[in-house]
């Protein structure tokens, strides 16, 4: 038990509350341009890094890396497209910015360490393949770490072009992730320059003069810190695990089980929106209205909703299947099929959430599941750029049977009642579903769901079926920044001396409906928000 004793105090010229992806770049940037200054990153998990420690690859632009190697980053073309995307109600100064930041952030890292450039390769975002989207940097690692990682499984998309699919398929497996070798340098270049970094060191209150953070008292391990600071980098991340926020934010989603708490990725058990009282007291714009889950999905999980892999190859396939149908909690069609490959994946879980529904079901029969099989043989099935990528079937019809009743998280019934017992849906609701479909494939019009004819294959039996469910890239809305990601004053004008970039300032968004659309993707938005961060704040301290 620790021992009560006098609070230990701390001076600081620039405190950075939160050492994840965001937080660790503006203090890194900081102290590379202002030597003169003493920073303190303030961390309360147990090691810095945040989600981004999981993260792959993001877009990038306007970066020397890939003028050199000549390659179009879209930019114009990509910020008329995610300003449609979000109606205007972005700050174009912001957007831009934003954008350029990106660039101007790998461009930065390349002249930290002599061998980074040679990191990376030209290829897309997971979500731009096969040919959409800027031709980025994307992390494989050193030629010669490459010679000993085993190949890449990806499989190059339906035109055959590798180039175009990101990572061409054979390449070797990094042995990192971008996220990881970035945050990694990052931690190094903290040291060099001699930021200090408290971890397992939590932000409990703040001491605010004349509108301004003066100082903040935390809690360590040995104790409580007093810590007086002259600017604040607030870039303390999600509420996604606040249960309040949560519910709040999207009461069905809440009800979900989040599973076990993780130290990293989406559903970080530090997010639990520390930065929001912080926010308030200093005086910032905290813009409830856009606070969102961006709901993911649906995605393939086993009874107990853990995600399975691997498995086989008709489960994925039935998933992205248009001959199969998905019904809700209640055994009942509410989308034509499959969502999960008309739309984006954030789309799809919305239109889930929408329906009431967050544990969707895939019903087919073996009839469809060979129809599935024939078509996957001659192209993906699915969407490049989606969930999970496409699916490809090397199966002959006698071999669908045998690959299905491998996957022990199957259901099979040979009747539509037997299924429905086993999915734990009602079998009266389920019958009539089946019952409606069939009679629309016999009259060659989905009266239901509007799906095309080609696909409208009766069901006749033995029935299968499994669960899918919703998961999460996250919860987001907080502080509302202006262009150089200072925090906007709720009684106008902007907060002296605050910065929040990462998560927790939420103008790079809009909240469509409970939809989040947003100009610049997470990982991209954590750097070069807290790259612009780190600037602002180094220069407002000289």
């Amino acid at each position: 038990m620790r021992k009560d004793k006098a609070m230990e105090t701390k001076h600081c010229d620039l405190l950075v509350m939160g050492g994840g992806g965001a937080g660790l770049v503006a203090a890194a940037r900081a102290a590379e341009l202002n030597p003169n200054i003493h920073i303190i990153v303030v961390e309360k998990g147990n090691a810095t890094g945040g989600g981004a420690c999981q993260a792959g690859d993001f877009r990038v632009y306007g970066s020397q890396w890939q003028k050199e190697r000549g390659l179009n980053d879209n930019l114009a073309a990509d910020l008329r497209k995610r300003m449609d995307e979000t109606f205007w109600r972005i700050d174009r100064k912001l957007a831009l910015n934003a954008f350029l930041g990106t660039g101007r952030f790998f461009d930065w890292c390349c002249t930290l360490s002599p061998d980074c450039a040679d990191r990376f390769v030209p290829g897309r975002y997971v979500f731009d393949r096969p040919d959409k989207g800027p031709e980025i940097p994307v992390y494989v690692g050193l030629p010669e770490e490459r010679k000993n990682q085993p190949a890449m499984p990806m499989m190059p998309p339906p035109d055959g072009d590798d180039e175009k699919g990101g990572m061409p398929a054979g390449m070797p497996m990094p042995g990192m992730r971008t996220g990881t070798y970035l945050m990694k340098l990052m931690r190094e270049t903290c040291k060099k320059d001699g930021v200090e970094i408290l971890t397992k060191t939590r932000i409990t209150d703040v001491t605010v003069e004349n509108g301004k953070i003066t100082g903040a008292t935390a809690e360590g391990p040995d104790g409580t810190i007093g810590i007086s600071c002259r600017a604040v980098v607030l870039a303390t991340g999600s509420w996604i695990s606040n249960p309040k926020y949560l519910e709040m934010a999207s009461p069905l989603f809440a009800k979900m089980d989040p599973g076990k708490p993780v130290p990293s990725g989406h559903r970080n058990s530090n997010y639990t929106g520390d930065g929001i009282p912080i926010a308030e007291k200093a005086g910032a714009l905290v813009d409830y209205q856009s606070f969102c889950i961006r709901a993911m999905g649906p995605g393939l999980v086993g009874k107990d909703g853990s995600p399975i892999f691997p498995r086989g190859q008709m489960a994925d396939a039935m998933a992205r299947s248009p001959y199969a149908i998905q019904i809700d909690e209640q055994g009942r069609r509410y989308t034509c099929e499959p969502s999960g490959t008309r739309f984006p994946a954030e789309d799809s879980a919305h239109l889930g959430l929408l329906q009431g529904s967050t544990t969707p079901y895939v019903v087919f029969d073996l009839n469809t599941a060979k129809y599935t099989a024939q078509q996957a043989k001659k192209q993906n099935m699915g969407r490049e750029g989606g969930m999970g990528g496409p699916a490809r079937v090397n199966l002959e019809p006698d071999q669908v049977q045998a690959d299905l009743e491998r996957e022990k998280f199957m259901c099979k019934g040979e009747t539509v009642e037997e299924l429905a017992e086993k999915l734990g849906v009602p079998a009266e609701n389920l019958t009539e579903t089946v019952r409606i479909y069939n009679e629309s494939c016999k009259n060659g019009f989905d009266s239901d769901c509007f799906k095309e004819a080609e696909y409208l294959i009766p069901m006749t039996g033995p029935f299968y079926g499994f669960m899918t469910a919703l998961n999460t890239d996250g919860a987001f809305g907080g502080a509302q920044v202006n262009e150089n990601i200072q925090a906007k004053a709720k009684d106008g004008g902007l907060v002296e001396g605050l910065w929040v970039p990462g998560d927790f300032s939420s103008s790079r968004f809009i909240n469509d409906g409970g939809l989040k659309r947003q100009i610049i993707n997470d990982l991209a938005w954590a750097f070069s928000s807290g790259f612009i961060a780190g600037e602002q704040a180094a220069e407002y301290l000289k």
